[in-house]
Order: C-alpha cells, then structure tokens, then sequence
C-alpha cells in the first residue's frame, strides 16, 4: 500500500508541474489534505510519506516553473501537510477514543450490574478461555460459594437487603482474591471463583476459612446471621470446567448438609491414560479431602 501511494502521490506531482492549467500545484496537496481520513496510519508514517513526495513535486516545480510559480507551489504544499498533519492528529484521537470507549462498554458488559463482579456468561467463557491455554502441569483451584438460607432475608428483611447482601459480597470476593482470579455470580446467591496456579490443599482452606469470617461480619442493618457455604476443588492434571464444576459443586451439597456455613475442600488428581468418571469413581484415593465446619457466634447483636 505505501507503494502505491508513492507512485500516485509523484503521478499527481507530474500532473501538477507539467499539465495543471492554472499551472500550479492543486492536485497533489488535495489528495495529501484527503489522505488522513482515507487511509488510517501513525503520524510519523504521514510526516514521512507526505514529505517526500511535496518535496518531488517542488523540486520538479522549481526546475520546470518561473519562481512566483515556484514560490506558491510552496506555500500551497506546505498548508497542505501542515493541514494533513493536523487532521491526522484528530482523527487518530477521536479513533483512540472510540477504541477505549468500546473497550469499557465489552468491560462493563462483562460485569454484573449489582455485584459487579463478571456475569455468568462471562465469567463462563474466561473459564473456558482458561483451561483452553492451561497446561498439564499447571494445577488450579474452584470454589463454589452459596450464601446460606438467602431465601429469608429476602422474605423477612425485603428485596433491598437481600440486593444489598449481594452487592457487599461481590465487594468482598473482589478484594479478598488475586487479580488474575476470575470471581464471578454464576446466579442467585451462588458466587464461583477460578484461581489458577493454586496448588495448596492447606492455602486453600485457609481462605475459605477467611472468606467465610468476611461474610459472618457483614452488617445488612439487622441481626440476621450471615453465614456461607462453601465447596473448593484442587485440580492436578488434564480436566476441564465441566469436570471441576461437577466436582465443586458436589463439596458444596456436602457442606450444606453438613449444616451450612461449612466448607469442603476436595484435592483433585486425574491421570491422562484413565477415564475421568471411571477414575472418580474406581478411584478414590485420588480425591483428597479437608472439610471444616464454623460455629458463628455473634454477641454483639441487637
């Protein structure tokens, strides 16, 4: 492309020197004053192409034409670029303004409204994303968390609270995870959070442990116990999201009928050359398991 433009920009130079009846440049600094909004390039490329064929067309201009000839060639060339330049410039602002705003509208419509952590679908095509480039060697970690009996302050302190509990907790995951980690509302009550390279069945179940504190003290404005359930997986291996979903999914029925505000930590390790159902089910060895239950007492309640 910057070939032919080249040799179109010292044709038009040709036209303007030899053929132009008015017999001054025209041709030539209208396509330059034109080329910006056609063809979208950086500023040093248009400083660089642009100065190279106005100082063809004045060089020819200058041997061919009288110098009152000469001179307004000159002037019209440089009006030109300095033109050209300056459209240039305002046309890749208003582009890069227009890339960053569409960038924040796919951020912001990646995001759910009231917890403002990523939606389901979202947060479902990260995951995805996610195994896709994950290697065998690179373990990770899903926790499923489910706020326990969310049903009664919606019935009992109204549809705002609950709004409100929901919208403190997606605060909550968001400063109590890793940037890289992918927390996201898979729907209702139900919080899913993917933390690659988390290898540690110990790490792991401390902050659920911790999560779980988090969400006893938050304060709704009544005296209404918060607590959550939790189930968290350790993959090592080849697996997938619908593998470790499954299995997250099924520590967390565990701790709910354990009797809620529980959390069950599961160490997942699957062999290429097997089956996975088939190794779940012959073998469990494979599967470790942490499993711890919190007594919530809250004396500063009224």
């Amino acid at each position: 492309m910057l070939h032919i433009l080249f040799f179109l920009g010292v044709d038009l130079a040709v036209i303007d020197v030899f053929e132009a009846p008015a017999g001054r440049a025209i041709w030539l600094p209208i396509a330059v004053i034109g080329l910006p909004m056609i063809f979208i390039d950086r500023i040093y490329k248009y400083i660089f192409e642009e100065s190279v064929v106005l100082s063809i067309l004045l060089i020819m201009s200058y041997f061919h034409n009288d110098f009152e000839h000469f001179k307004n060639d000159a002037y019209i060339s440089m009006a030109a670029f300095f033109i050209s330049i300056l459209s240039a410039r305002i046309i890749l602002e208003m582009r890069a303004k227009e890339a960053l705003a569409m960038e924040e509208v796919t951020r912001l419509s990646a995001l759910d409204k009231l917890t403002h952590v990523l939606n389901k679908n979202a947060l479902l095509e990260r995951i995805d994303n996610y195994f896709y480039r994950k290697t065998p060697e690179e373990s990770c970690a899903m926790c499923i968390i489910d706020l326990d009996d969310f049903k009664l302050v919606n019935d009992n302190l109204g549809h705002n609270t609950g709004d409100l509990l929901l919208e403190k907790v997606g605060q909550l995951l968001i400063e109590n995870f890793r940037a890289y980690d992918l927390v996201g509302r898979y729907g209702g009550d139900e919080f899913v959070v993917l933390m690659p390279r988390m290898s540690d069945i110990n790490i792991l179940t401390a902050r659920c442990k911790t999560l779980q504190m988090y969400i006893n003290d938050l304060d709704i404005g009544s005296d209404h116990r918060i607590t959550a359930s939790i189930g968290a997986v350790i993959c090592k291996g080849n697996c997938d999201r619908k593998v470790i979903f499954s299995m997250a999914d099924d520590a967390l029925y565990k701790s709910k009928i354990q009797g809620k505000n529980c959390s069950t930590n599961w160490i997942y390790e699957e062999q290429e050359s097997v089956d996975k159902d088939v190794l779940i089910l012959m073998a469990p060895e494979k599967i470790k398991e942490s499993s711890t239950c919190m007594m919530v007492r809250r004396t500063d309640l009224k």
